[in-house]
C-alpha cells in the first residue's frame, strides 16, 4: 500500500493498559476519520474509534469450571475462591499470571464484598490478602491465552480463569 501511495492505516499494537498514559503524554496523532471512505470505516465501529486510536482487539478473562464437582455450589463470581479449603477441595485450578488487573475483580467477591467498583485501597488490600490465601492452591499459573482452554478437556482441571 505504501508503494502504491495509498496508506490506509499506520498502526502500532499496544496493550489497553498502556493507552491512557500514552494518550496523556501526547504520543499519538489525532485521527482524521474523514480521510477514509464509509466502507473502510465500517470495519471500525463508532464505539471503537478514539480521537487518536482505534480499538483493534477486545478480550476478557472469564471464569470456567467443571460442573461435576460444583453441582451444589456452581460459581457465579469469584466466590469460587472464597475459602482456600473449598477451593482446594475442588481439584486442580489455574489463574492467569499475566492478567492481574483482569483477575482483580474476582477477589473482592471472594472476600465477601458485593460491590467491586470503585476499587478502594481497602478493597485492594483485602483482595490481595485473599489472593495470598489461595495462592498455594493454584497449581498452574498460565501465561498465554492458549494454555487454559485445552485444560477444559482434562478432567483433573476444576476451575480456572482463561482468556476469551
Amino acid at each position: 500500500m505504501h508503494q502504491a501511495g495509498r496508506v490506509d492505516w499506520d498502526i502500532a499494537y499496544i496493550e489497553a493498559e498502556a493507552y491512557p498514559a500514552m494518550h496523556k503524554a501526547g504520543m499519538f496523532e489525532p485521527i482524521d476519520y474523514s480521510l477514509w471512505d464509509q466502507e473502510a470505516l465500517e470495519g471500525a465501529p463508532p464505539h471503537t474509534r478514539r480521537k487518536d486510536a482505534v480499538v483493534g482487539l477486545a478480550s476478557a478473562i472469564v471464569l470456567a469450571y467443571d460442573q461435576r464437582p460444583f453441582r451444589e455450589l456452581a460459581p457465579k463470581t469469584g466466590q469460587i475462591f472464597g475459602t482456600s479449603r473449598s477451593f482446594r477441595d475442588q481439584g486442580v485450578s489455574t489463574l492467569s499470571s499475566v492478567s492481574t488487573p483482569s483477575n482483580l475483580p474476582s477477589w473482592p467477591p471472594a472476600d465477601g464484598h458485593k460491590d467491586i467498583w470503585p476499587l478502594t485501597d481497602d478493597k485492594l488490600d483485602r483482595a490481595f490478602a485473599k489472593l495470598n490465601e489461595i495462592k498455594p492452591h493454584i497449581t498452574k499459573w498460565w501465561s498465554a491465552g492458549g494454555e487454559a482452554p485445552p485444560a477444559l478437556d482434562q478432567p483433573i482441571w476444576r476451575a480456572r480463569s482463561m482468556a476469551d
